[in-house]
């Protein structure tokens, strides 16, 4: 474990940050809840597709550009 890791309090963290926070859990709640329907495979493939790009970029959905919730959304077919 990193002990130099930096957090802050969950009352500091900006609004557009709790925003995406907010979205991603949307997300992976929506994958749990159809986990075990026919359509789990369709539904998690673009969630699971995004979450990579988070993880590879870190944080932004694309290398160069900076994320916006709205693109977020519409990366999982939400809005």
């Amino acid at each position: 474990m990193d002990v130099d890791a930096e957090w802050i309090e969950k009352s500091d963290v900006p609004p557009s940050l709790s925003k995406k926070i907010k979205a991603l859990k949307v997300c992976r709640n929506r994958c749990l809840v159809h986990a075990t329907s026919d359509a789990a495979l369709d539904i998690a493939t673009p969630v699971l597709r995004m979450l990579f790009a988070l993880l590879e970029h870190g944080g932004s959905l694309q290398a160069e550009n900076e994320d916006e919730l709205v693109y977020l959304l519409n990366t999982v077919g939400l809005s």
